[in-house]
């Protein structure tokens, strides 16, 4: 399994380097850096909003006295997609 890991994460920085190498020499490197950071922006700001909804969305189920495990769930992925768009790179 720790082998499978190792793999796919060199695969996937390769990849990575491989499409900034290829956008940055079509656009230019400082073009390239600015659409990485804008991305990256953009990421943290969708995870803030859908964060907050999906805590709104667990209070009002405690207070309703329901189970909030969709939501929780909702919530982790949330968080992990977050995390995904603040991770510098296009793919």
């Amino acid at each position: 399994m720790l082998r499978i890991l190792v793999v796919l994460f060199v695969v996937v920085f390769g990849l990575e380097l491989w499409g900034l190498i290829t956008v940055g020499s079509m656009i230019g490197g400082w073009n390239t850096v600015f659409l990485v950071i804008l991305t990256g922006l953009f990421g943290a700001w969708m995870a803030k909003q859908q964060g907050v909804q999906v805590f709104r969305m667990v209070q009002f189920q405690l207070a309703r006295g329901q189970m909030p495990t969709e939501t929780l769930i909702d919530g982790v992925l949330v968080l992990i997609g977050g995390i995904l768009l603040l991770l510098p790179g296009f793919f």
